[in-house]
């Protein structure tokens, strides 16, 4: 599974192995790479593109010496629903509040997560929610691996413009783009507007994963950039 995600950066692997073999291995492609089980699932087999010749050579190497694995994620949803608090809280393990004006254009960051004993760096960027702003996030969802939805539950308004956030996903970003759908400030329970089984249900209907976060308590925030990384790789 792992190595599924590995190959979206393959290319740094195949000049690594034709340095190694040179002799023996002309190319390598996708295929050619699988988990090696008699090591433990520690260790990775690669085979040149004619296995069943006489200069078929297998190579065992690490899994920590492939490649680190990048998934570009974004963040998505109405200003206000709490994207750019959800982020400050992965990165940085807490909430600051009343210090965020709405995110102007696109915010980025780097955070490092392990997913079933393997790193995996998530590129993650802070989109405008803004109208006026969306052009330019439209530009980003072509190159995204992952796409975070959030709606506000205490904002009945947020939770309606999902469908429209979601045309616009379909629309611009890769088919296989992975989507979750989050309702974040679920520490505001006592004054929700969008009961827990509404956004159930609304996943349900697009076949997306769902979870309610909260940025400020950190509720099921780590859980729902880990998820995305396991559902990508």
């Amino acid at each position: 599974m792992l190595l599924n995600a590995a190959f979206h950066s393959f290319h740094c692997l195949e000049g690594y192995l034709l340095g190694l073999v040179s002799h023996t291995v002309v190319a390598v492609h996708r295929q050619a790479l699988v988990k090696d089980p008699f090591f433990g699932g520690g260790f990775c087999a690669a085979r040149d593109l004619w296995p069943e010749s006489k200069y078929s050579r297998r190579i065992l190497i690490p899994i920590c010496f492939l490649l680190t694995v990048f998934l570009q994620t974004i963040l998505v949803g109405d200003s206000g629903v709490g994207k750019t608090s959800l982020l400050v809280q992965f990165d940085q393990g807490k909430f600051i509040p009343g210090s965020f004006s709405a995110t102007v254009g696109i915010g980025f960051t780097n955070k490092v997560v392990t997913v079933d004993d393997v790193k995996v760096q998530l590129q993650i960027w802070d989109t405008a929610g803004q109208e006026r702003f969306r052009s330019v996030t439209h530009a980003y969802y072509r190159d995204a691996h992952a796409l975070l939805l959030l709606y506000d539950i205490t904002s009945k308004t947020s939770f309606d413009n999902i469908r429209a956030w979601l045309t616009e996903i379909h629309e611009y970003a890769q088919s296989d783009v992975v989507i979750m759908l989050l309702g974040n400030k679920a520490d505001m329970s006592s004054v929700r507007a969008i009961r827990r089984d509404e956004g159930e249900r609304l996943a349900r209907e697009y076949s997306v994963p769902f979870m309610e976060t909260s940025a400020k308590t950190g509720v099921n925030v780590e859980l729902a950039f880990t998820a995305v990384s396991k559902y990508e790789t």
